[in-house]
């Protein structure tokens, strides 16, 4: 669901002040980075630990996408 919609036209994803440009197929991709889960729905991630940690990122907080 997600990756079909990466496809289609470039995009920004906003989340805690990170903007990404794509969606990654693993979390060793970069060092944040936003995944297909197996659900279809987006998932964030810190490859280095918790992008809670971090960013202070907890569930409910705002994500922006961007067309661009």
């Amino acid at each position: 669901m997600a990756r079909e919609f990466s496809q289609e036209r470039p995009f920004t994803i906003t989340l805690a002040g990170i903007s990404l440009a794509s969606i990654s197929k693993g979390y060793f991709e970069q060092d944040f980075t936003c995944v297909e889960g197996s659900s279809g729905y987006l998932e964030f991630g810190y490859f280095r630990g918790s992008l809670r940690e971090v960013k202070s990122v907890k569930k409910g907080d705002p994500v922006t996408v961007k067309l661009d």
